[in-house]
């Protein structure tokens, strides 16, 4: 009985995430998009630059595989909603105005 009340509550949370994606900007990204983009979120909350190493650890996104996450950022990127910091050395990033407004 026990796991039958745990499965209809991740389906009730699923459902919920689901449709906030739908009614938001999110709609239009890929869910590896999504992923990359909550992990950076995630990383702001407590620093205001993201390294990429740090990114690539997050849990939202450690288990994909490299050339995705390359892909993903890069992606990201060109639609305006991570940017690369210019002028560092290291890869560094951060969340743009365009994807927290």
């Amino acid at each position: 009985m026990r796991c039958y009340l745990v499965i209809e509550e991740i389906a009730k949370l699923r459902k919920l995430l689901y449709q906030i994606e739908q009614d938001s900007f999110v709609s239009g990204l890929s869910e590896n998009e999504v992923k990359v983009l909550c992990a950076a979120y995630e990383i702001i909350k407590t620093d205001s630059q993201i390294q990429s190493s740090v990114l690539k650890s997050h849990d939202f996104v450690v288990k994909m595989k490299p050339a995705t996450f390359h892909r993903t950022l890069k992606s990201l990127i060109n639609k305006n909603f991570i940017k690369h910091i210019e002028g560092t050395k290291a890869k560094l990033y951060n969340v743009t105005n365009h994807a927290l407004s």
